[in-house]
C-alpha cells in the first residue's frame, strides 16, 4: 500500500510502499497476489476507525483516540466517506481545533513536544489485527471473491501472523502475496477459482 503525497507530518510508521509480489502465479492467483489496499474506499466507518488507531500510536487513549476520530470525520463531511485508504492516511482534517473538544489543551501540548514518536506499541493487539483483516477482506473482494471468501482468506493470511509481528505488517500494511496464495485452497474451490480465473 502506498502513502499519498505531501504527508510530510505522517508517522514514520504510516509511510508505506507499495506491496511487494515476490510471488507470480498464473490467472486469479495471480490477481490475489498482487492486490494492493491504496485505492479502496471503505467507507466512514472503516476511515473513522482508521484516524483513531493513528491517534493511538501518537499517544491519545482509547476515549480520547474515539471521540476525536469521530470529530476528524464529522468535520470532514460527505468528502470522508470517499476518501481512500491512502487519503485517510494523510492525516487530513487532524487539526487542533478539531480535536479540542476531545483532547485538553496541556495534553495536545504534551503530545506536541513528543512529535515524531508515534509508535504502534500504543495500539492494542486486537485493534491491529482486526483493521488488518478488515482491510485484506475488502482488497480480496476487488479480485471476484464474496465477502464469505474474502473474509475467511483474510483471516487465514492475518491469522498466520503472531501478535509481536503486527506492528511489522501494519507498518507497510501490504497484503503478503505468497501467504495469501497458500491460504487460497482452504477458502476457495478450484472450480470456483477457475471460474474466477478464467
Amino acid at each position: 500500500m502506498r502513502a499519498s503525497a505531501g504527508s510530510e507530518s505522517v508517522p514514520v510508521w504510516l509511510k508505506t510502499r507499495a506491496p511487494s509480489t515476490t510471488a507470480s502465479p498464473n490467472g486469479f492467483a495471480a490477481r490475489v497476489a498482487a492486490v494492493d489496499t491504496a485505492d479502496l474506499k471503505l467507507g466512514a466507518a472503516f476511515n473513522t476507525q482508521f484516524v483513531a488507531l493513528q491517534l493511538l500510536a501518537v499517544g491519545l487513549d482509547a476515549t480520547e483516540s474515539s471521540c476525536a476520530a469521530a470529530k476528524v470525520a464529522a468535520a470532514s463531511g460527505a468528502d470522508f466517506a470517499t476518501r481512500p485508504v491512502s487519503g485517510v492516511m494523510s492525516g487530513a482534517g487532524i487539526t487542533p481545533d478539531v480535536l479540542a473538544p476531545c483532547v485538553s489543551t496541556e495534553r495536545m501540548m504534551g503530545l506536541a513536544k513528543a512529535a515524531g514518536s508515534a509508535s504502534l506499541d500504543r495500539v492494542p493487539v486486537d485493534v491491529l489485527r482486526s483493521t488488518l483483516t478488515e482491510l485484506a477482506s475488502a482488497g480480496y473482494e476487488t479480485v471476484g471473491l464474496t465477502a464469505v471468501e474474502a473474509s475467511c482468506l483474510a483471516d487465514h493470511v492475518v491469522g498466520t501472523y503472531r501478535d509481536e509481528d503486527l506492528q511489522k505488517v501494519m507498518t507497510s500494511l501490504s497484503l503478503p502475496a505468497d501467504r495469501a496464495v497458500q491460504a487460497l485452497p482452504a477458502c476457495v474451490t478450484s472450480e470456483r477459482a477457475n471460474e474466477l480465473g478464467g
